[in-house]
């Protein structure tokens, strides 16, 4: 007996001008809050592969590695005295200051 065939489900991309229409008002401008002020604080050029933390401690273990050359825009600063200090660039990802980054600002 010949084994069935899967089908497979197409999901189509969805356009820009489709997202738009989803997204409401509030939604739009949360999302340009957040962009405006991630432009205000700056980005975060990686000039080698530079682990990242899930937690901002220095205490914390490594989740992954970012590739070096790659650039993140800075969504948050930590300086905590017992914690550590961090670059924080969204995603639940969090640089170490003391890691070799490059900082843009405008």
């Amino acid at each position: 007996m010949a084994a069935k065939k899967k089908a497979e489900k197409v999901v189509k991309p969805i356009t820009k001008e489709e997202q738009d229409a989803l997204m409401t008002e509030a939604e739009k401008e949360k999302l340009l809050d957040r962009h405006e002020q991630a432009m205000q604080l700056g980005t975060i050029g990686l000039v080698t592969d530079t682990p990242y933390l899930a937690s901002p401690n220095i205490n914390s273990n490594v989740v992954g590695i970012l590739k070096a050359g790659a650039t993140y825009p800075i969504c948050g600063e930590i300086n905590d005295s017992e914690k550590g200090s961090f670059w924080d660039i969204g995603g639940s990802r969090f640089i170490n200051k003391d890691w070799d980054v490059a900082v843009f600002r405008k």
